[in-house]
């Protein structure tokens, strides 16, 4: 009869802190606001794990020429890894096929760095009418945008600041040292050169337009 009584209380605990808990409700169905929600904990984490890395290291200035015959240093795959694993929606299709065509087959393509980019973002599925410009500044002028504003697998135009000045596009793959305004990029440097693309660091200070997979 105690066995039974204690047994009773215990359940009659359990019903009343079931009664405090909130009721049931369906989770949101807006794949928009899941995705919105995606992409801003993917820039987290690819922020945290990659504020810092060693791209000023002796090692690394002493060994471009390995890095753009490989087409990415070794110290920034993990970076490319990562913008591809968190990326969602159509953004990670667009990085997976700007890496195939860097890494794998090595593609030159007819003309300069808007080429390429449409030439990878039309492969991955996104045609020029399913590219959305979510930031539009002027090239010399600015404003320019502010680096939370920038999300892995994105088409953006800067000023290059490491050659002339001169105006440049390529696709962000994360920040190397976000204090510093310094991205990584995948980058086509076109002009008859006849080289692939490569993952190459830059001064993103100067971001004048974002364009977007929808």
């Amino acid at each position: 009869m105690k066995k039974y009584l204690t047994v009773c209380a215990l359940a009659s605990v359990w019903l009343s802190a079931c009664s405090l808990l909130p009721p049931y409700s369906t989770p949101p169905q807006n794949p928009s606001a899941r995705d919105e929600a995606d992409g801003r904990r993917a820039a987290d984490i690819l922020n945290s794990n990659h504020a810092r890395t060693t791209v000023y290291a002796p090692q690394v200035r002493s060994s471009r020429a390995s890095a753009k015959g490989n087409g990415v240093h070794p110290d920034h795959m993990p970076l490319v890894l990562a913008a591809e694993r968190y990326a969602v929606g159509k953004a990670r299709n667009v990085l997976t096929q700007g890496r195939v065509m860097a890494l794998f087959h090595k593609e030159v393509v007819r003309g300069g760095c808007w080429d390429y980019l449409d030439t990878v973002f039309t492969r991955a599925g996104v045609p020029r009418q399913a590219r959305k410009t979510v930031y539009k500044g002027h090239a010399s002028q600015g404003p320019y945008a502010h680096p939370d504003q920038l999300r892995v697998g994105d088409w953006i135009y800067h000023i290059n600041h490491s050659y002339k000045n001169i105006q440049h596009s390529g696709m962000f793959i994360g920040w190397v040292d976000k204090e510093r305004r310094l991205g990584l990029t995948l980058s086509y440097a076109g002009e008859g050169r006849k080289d692939p693309a490569r993952y190459k660091v830059y001064d993103l200070s100067s971001v004048y337009n974002i364009m977007r997979a929808e």
